[in-house]
């Protein structure tokens, strides 16, 4: 099921997307604990690729020769008039995001990345450039150039999901395992016998996550806003990861005209 779907605007995507390093064996334990590897016999897929880890032969220390499908190679480079859709969906027990303009494919919940070659043209190709897996229902999803990891801008996609927490997935890195960031969520949780102890982060939603929205004007705050199933409307500094504002009792709001 398609939950949401951004448009990413021309020129912010990197033509050639970055191969993310392998996991770590802590980031691989964490995976492994939230369900998103499965486990089952004859089944190793944690990424869309499976065990690559690499866009191209090219960009693969463990490969000498150099042979390359020059087809496969020009599909993962993201030319000026291709146009990027990102799409949410869930299959199954998975979530994915995906983009249409490059390659985002994801089994269950995930990202997907698509590519729409020369939108103008009307016989234009559309395939999926790569995927990120998630590991919660999407919801929800609200694209942003927020330069989070320096530079002057970014191209990274906020999701919203079942979960109280808010992911940004950077959409410039294939086969990334953790979020550039994450706005709220789940602190700690204890078990005691049949109850369970939930303890969330310092101003985090603490239900589903229904609506997520960028000011595009004041990009340098870094800000963005969520609206919950916890009727509680937030303002977030993506920069620091934190919680500037939350809206309450939004019923007995009065707009005047």
């Amino acid at each position: 099921m398609i939950a949401a779907i951004s448009w990413v605007p021309k020129g912010f995507a990197n033509s050639v997307p970055t191969a993310a390093d392998p996991p770590s064996k802590e980031e691989i334990e964490e995976i492994v604990k939230s369900g998103l590897l499965d486990t089952r016999e004859g089944s190793a897929e944690l990424f869309g690729s499976s065990n690559l880890y690499y866009a191209s032969n090219k960009m693969d220390p463990y490969l000498k020769d150099g042979d390359e499908d020059s087809e496969e190679e020009e599909d993962m480079t993201i030319k000026p008039e291709d146009g990027i859709i990102v799409c949410a969906r869930n299959e199954d027990d998975v979530s994915h995001l995906e983009a249409c303009g490059f390659f985002f494919y994801l089994e269950a919940c995930g990202l997907f990345v698509w590519i729409l070659e020369d939108p103008s043209d009307v016989n234009s190709n559309m395939y999926v450039h790569h995927d990120v897996v998630i590991p919660a229902f999407p919801l929800c999803t609200a694209w942003l150039d927020c330069p989070i990891k320096g530079g002057e801008k970014g191209n990274f996609i906020a999701v919203g999901s079942m979960e109280p927490a808010i992911e940004i997935w950077d959409l410039d890195i294939m086969d990334e395992v953790q979020p550039s960031a994450t706005l709220g969520g789940v602190a700690e949780m204890k078990k005691k016998g049949k109850k369970k102890s939930i303890k969330y982060k310092d101003g985090s939603h603490t239900d589903s996550v229904l609506g997520l929205a960028w000011n595009k004007e004041y990009r340098n705050i870094l800000a963005s806003a969520s609206a919950s199933a916890d009727k509680l409307v937030k303002i977030w500094d993506v920069a620091t990861e934190t919680c500037n504002l939350t809206l309450d009792h939004l019923d007995q709001l009065k707009i005047n005209k």
